[in-house]
């Protein structure tokens, strides 16, 4: 039977929606043992009256990044292809001499040394309407070709949309097909990710679904329809951070790696999960790598945003814990409403318990599920 959260969990989503400038918010919490909590309050759009609730999906940006890090190292495990195998043997594509010795893993930790992102007019589409999750290979490899000529200087770790975006080129040689296609079969499908898609959210009508938000430093909010070309950067940057999950879903994603940091087997091996995240630096295979006080331990991490959406996920595996936030606007607000929702849900060991019984709310959506 479902419980609610945490009240702590509930007044935290309403009081970040409380100063008006994030349309909506969710957050969640997973404990091992106990399953998960989490809560949304707020609007679908800040121009109309539609509230979000516990199945809505939210754009996670550059989360998409330890997904598709994951889908190279379970494809690669079935054709020998290791962190250290170069680039020049697992690429089609022509590549200058200096690039063609780096490894899988200098791509996959940024420090490939290849340019950060494509040009501005290439990074949003110029015509619609926009078939995110559709295959885009042809689209991607010829906007990534230019920059694969360049001289590069690997080691210093310099984030790079590009080097993602090559890497799904390399996952589409190892496994035969689109990456879209790939990442629904091999990573979405064995982890029961059922809201998995790439773009933004869209639904039968226009509000069935968040939309996401322009905003200046949080004020002069904007709805983008998400049919719109300017909801979300062009489809062939899927790989770079397009993917959209609801709440629980990301979640349920986020418990499947604090197992694998655990030492657990999942979508690949425990060991190979162990070597994606090792680096020189707080950088490897799609995380922030870090530790404080309050994480009883490394913790993993990442944050997305498309300028229109922001999310965070954190992986705090000697806790046994993961925290979610999404909220349906880009800007500094965001990112620090999510700031907070750590320093609760990290720290605040009570949080992850059930609240005593009849503590709800009727503003908020709450669901905990084992």
């Amino acid at each position: 039977m479902a419980a609610p959260p945490h009240p702590a969990l509930i007044g935290f989503v309403e009081g970040a929606t409380r100063s008006g400038r994030l349309p909506a918010v969710a957050a969640g919490i997973w404990q091992e043992g106990q399953g998960f909590m989490l809560a949304t309050h707020g609007l679908r759009s800040a121009s109309a009256k539609a509230a979000v609730t516990d199945s809505d999906r939210w754009h996670i940006g550059s989360i998409t990044k330890s997904m598709t890090a994951l889908l190279l190292m379970r494809l690669g495990s079935r054709h020998g292809v290791t962190l250290e195998t170069p680039l020049a043997d697992l690429v089609s594509l022509p590549l200058h001499e200096t690039l063609k010795p780096v490894t899988l893993r200098l791509l996959l930790a940024h420090r490939a040394g290849l340019t950060a992102n494509p040009r501005t007019a290439q990074a949003f589409p110029r015509h619609g309407p926009v078939t995110h999750g559709a295959a885009h290979g042809p689209e991607r490899d010829a906007m990534i070709a230019p920059f694969l000529l360049k001289q590069v200087k690997p080691g210093r770790h310099s984030y790079s949309n590009i080097g993602y975006m090559l890497a799904s080129h390399i996952a589409e040689r190892l496994g035969a097909d689109s990456y879209e296609a790939l990442m629904r079969a091999e990573i979405a499908a064995p982890l029961g990710l059922a809201s998995f898609g790439f773009g933004p959210p869209r639904g039968q009508g226009p509000l069935d679904e968040p939309l996401g938000h322009t905003s200046l430093l949080g004020f002069f909010r904007r709805p983008v329809p998400s049919d719109s070309i300017r909801a979300d950067l062009a489809a062939c940057l899927a790989p770079a951070g397009l993917v959209h999950l609801s709440m629980g879903d990301l979640l349920s994603y986020g418990a499947a790696v604090l197992r694998l940091a655990r030492g657990e087997d999942g979508v690949i091996s425990a060991a190979a999960f162990a070597d994606l995240t090792r680096s020189p630096d707080d950088y490897a295979g799609g995380w922030v790598k870090g530790e404080e006080p309050w994480s009883n331990g490394p913790y993993l991490g990442h944050n997305g945003s498309n300028q229109r959406w922001y999310a965070d996920l954190t992986i705090l595996p000697g806790k046994g814990r993961v925290l979610a936030f999404a909220t349906n606007v880009f800007g500094l607000p965001g990112f620090g409403a999510a700031m907070r929702w750590r320093g609760i849900a990290a720290v605040r060991d009570e949080v992850t318990s059930q609240p005593a019984s009849g503590a709800s709310s009727k503003r908020s959506e709450q669901r905990r599920v084992q």
